[in-house]
Protein backbone atom coordinates (compact mmCIF):
# COMPACT_ATOMS: atom_id res chain seq x y z
CA UNK A 1 0.00 0.00 0.00
CA UNK A 2 1.55 3.20 -1.18
CA UNK A 3 1.01 6.88 -0.57
CA UNK A 4 -1.01 8.58 -3.31
CA UNK A 5 -2.54 5.33 -4.57
CA UNK A 6 -6.30 4.95 -4.84
CA UNK A 7 -7.96 1.84 -3.40
CA UNK A 8 -11.36 0.38 -2.73
CA UNK A 9 -11.87 -0.01 1.01
CA UNK A 10 -14.63 -1.51 3.08
CA UNK A 11 -14.85 1.04 5.86
CA UNK A 12 -17.83 -0.56 7.62
CA UNK A 13 -18.37 -4.34 7.69
CA UNK A 14 -21.23 -5.40 5.45
CA UNK A 15 -21.38 -2.10 3.56
CA UNK A 16 -20.26 -1.37 0.02
CA UNK A 17 -16.65 -0.51 -0.69
CA UNK A 18 -15.64 3.13 -1.13
CA UNK A 19 -12.78 4.77 -2.99
CA UNK A 20 -10.01 6.17 -0.81
CA UNK A 21 -6.62 7.77 -1.38
CA UNK A 22 -3.79 6.80 0.94
CA UNK A 23 -2.31 9.94 2.49
CA UNK A 24 0.07 8.42 5.05
CA UNK A 25 3.75 8.25 4.07
CA UNK A 26 5.21 4.98 2.78
CA UNK A 27 7.51 4.62 5.81
CA UNK A 28 4.45 4.56 8.05
CA UNK A 29 2.49 2.32 5.67
CA UNK A 30 5.28 -0.28 5.81
CA UNK A 31 5.67 -0.18 9.60
CA UNK A 32 2.20 -0.31 11.15
CA UNK A 33 -1.12 -2.01 10.46
CA UNK A 34 -3.07 1.17 9.70
CA UNK A 35 -3.10 3.78 6.94
CA UNK A 36 -4.43 7.33 6.79
CA UNK A 37 -6.90 7.80 3.96
CA UNK A 38 -9.08 10.48 2.39
CA UNK A 39 -12.40 9.46 0.85
CA UNK A 40 -13.08 10.08 -2.83
CA UNK A 41 -16.57 11.17 -3.86
CA UNK A 42 -18.29 11.85 -7.18
CA UNK A 43 -20.10 15.10 -6.38
CA UNK A 44 -18.90 18.14 -4.48
CA UNK A 45 -19.28 21.85 -4.17
CA UNK A 46 -16.28 24.14 -4.36
CA UNK A 47 -14.38 23.78 -1.09
CA UNK A 48 -10.73 24.63 -0.46
CA UNK A 49 -10.21 21.22 1.19
CA UNK A 50 -11.41 19.22 -1.84
CA UNK A 51 -9.26 18.38 -4.81
CA UNK A 52 -10.77 17.44 -8.18
CA UNK A 53 -9.21 14.48 -10.03
CA UNK A 54 -10.04 12.48 -13.13
CA UNK A 55 -10.75 8.84 -12.37
CA UNK A 56 -12.18 6.53 -15.02
CA UNK A 57 -12.84 9.59 -17.23
CA UNK A 58 -15.02 11.15 -14.51
CA UNK A 59 -14.31 14.12 -12.29
CA UNK A 60 -14.21 12.99 -8.68
CA UNK A 61 -13.08 14.72 -5.49
CA UNK A 62 -10.57 13.88 -2.78
CA UNK A 63 -12.17 15.03 0.48
CA UNK A 64 -9.27 16.15 2.66
CA UNK A 65 -11.37 17.43 5.56
CA UNK A 66 -12.50 13.84 6.24
CA UNK A 67 -9.16 12.10 6.81
CA UNK A 68 -9.39 8.89 8.80
CA UNK A 69 -7.16 6.08 9.96
CA UNK A 70 -8.23 2.59 8.92
CA UNK A 71 -6.86 -0.90 9.36
CA UNK A 72 -5.05 -2.28 6.31
CA UNK A 73 -7.42 -5.27 6.28
CA UNK A 74 -10.15 -2.86 5.11
CA UNK A 75 -8.25 -2.21 1.86
CA UNK A 76 -9.63 -4.50 -0.83
CA UNK A 77 -8.36 -3.51 -4.28
CA UNK A 78 -5.88 -1.09 -5.84
CA UNK A 79 -7.45 1.10 -8.53
CA UNK A 80 -5.06 3.83 -9.62
CA UNK A 81 -2.64 6.53 -8.51
CA UNK A 82 -2.59 10.31 -8.78
CA UNK A 83 -0.02 12.11 -10.93
CA UNK A 84 2.82 14.24 -9.54
CA UNK A 85 1.07 17.53 -10.28
CA UNK A 86 -1.97 16.42 -8.29
CA UNK A 87 0.28 15.12 -5.50
CA UNK A 88 1.87 18.56 -5.19
CA UNK A 89 -1.55 20.27 -5.07
CA UNK A 90 -2.68 17.81 -2.41
CA UNK A 91 0.45 18.43 -0.30
CA UNK A 92 -0.12 22.17 -0.56
CA UNK A 93 -3.72 21.85 0.66
CA UNK A 94 -2.64 19.63 3.57
CA UNK A 95 0.12 22.06 4.49
CA UNK A 96 -2.40 24.90 4.54
CA UNK A 97 -4.81 22.84 6.65
CA UNK A 98 -2.24 21.88 9.29
CA UNK A 99 0.17 24.84 9.28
Amino acid sequence: MKQFNIYLAQIVDGEATKKVLIISPNEMNESINTVIVAPIIKFSGQYPTRLAIKLNAETQYIVLEQLQTIDKTMIKEELSTIDESTQEKLKSILKEMFA
